[in-house]
């Protein structure tokens, strides 16, 4: 998501393309250990969710700070994102099926056109582009066809909520579903940024920050 990179009180595009970077090396860091050295811990598990947390965080930021700035942002939102992120999905398919050739668990085209037409979250595609264009749709339809920041925050809040919901019904596991809040909280944070700033510099930031890690481990469980 692109935003001016002179902001002097918010979040430059380098900085938030620096804690995405992160939050990718921690999710790269944790599926290796896990998949490859088999080895599961609680440190390993939180640096999973809190890289997950953080690309979902970046992703409501930039979006919402890219809609106020550009007047017909939303013209061919949904084609430009869905392109940019089936592109990556195929190909990061394509590369899994040459690799499964060389294993016993290679997919049947049935398996592998459920996964592609459905929200299945348990198969060998990438579960998180699908959550994550899931929150663009919810992302556009509130801010194309809902009046008011507020109201089309609380319809986004609700949308992801429901998927939440539904995933927890459905059993997808609580990967699927315990950080996408962070992607309205990234629309609040972007919209609200500077009274946020603010009270960070205030002595009763300490106060804040706590209550934010509390906020944090209670979504994350």
């Amino acid at each position: 998501t692109s935003f001016r990179r002179d902001e002097v009180n918010g979040l430059s595009q380098d900085i938030t393309l620096s804690i995405r970077g992160v939050g990718m090396l921690l999710i790269v860091f944790v599926h290796v250990i896990q998949d490859y050295i088999n080895l599961q811990t609680y440190f390993i598990y939180v640096s999973g969710v809190l890289g997950v947390a953080a690309c979902f965080l970046v992703s409501g930021y930039g979006l919402h700070k890219s809609f106020v700035r550009k007047a017909h942002y939303l013209k061919g939102f949904l084609q430009t994102k869905a392109l940019r992120m089936l592109l990556p999905y195929g190909v990061l398919h394509i590369v899994y099926l040459v690799f499964s050739l060389f294993a016993d668990d290679t997919p049947t085209l049935s398996v592998i056109a459920g996964e592609l037409l459905t929200l299945q979250m348990d198969g060998i595609l990438l579960w998180y582009l699908k959550v994550q264009l899931l929150c663009y749709v919810i992302f556009y339809l509130c801010y194309r066809f809902i009046p008011g920041k507020t109201a089309r925050m609380t319809a986004v809040f609700g949308g992801v909520i429901l998927w939440m919901i539904l995933a927890m019904a459905l059993d997808f596991g609580a990967s699927r579903y315990n950080t996408c809040l962070f992607f309205p909280i990234g629309l609040l944070l972007a919209e609200y940024e500077e009274p946020v700033l603010g009270l960070l510099k205030k002595p009763g930031a300490i106060l804040f920050n706590a209550g934010a890690t509390v906020m944090l481990f209670a979504v994350i469980y």
